[in-house]
């Protein structure tokens, strides 16, 4: 997931390498990969449930079937 199209394709802009923003734009294409790499659906559930909590609602366990 690239925030420009110069990080993945740097030859699409011919001055990437000499672009101080390109640079920039790899270190975030880098921190965005590493935040959804490292976050599972089980730590999305819990901080889900951590703001309910907080905003006090009462989170509920829903059954299915």
């Amino acid at each position: 997931m690239a925030p420009t199209d110069c990080v993945d394709d740097p030859e699409s802009y011919p001055r990437a390498s000499l672009c101080v923003i390109h640079d920039v734009w790899v270190e975030v294409k880098a921190a965005v990969s590493r935040v959804l790499e490292s976050t599972t659906l089980q730590d999305l559930l819990e901080r889900q449930v951590r703001k309910e909590t907080t905003a006090g609602y009462e989170v509920k366990e829903e059954k299915c079937c």
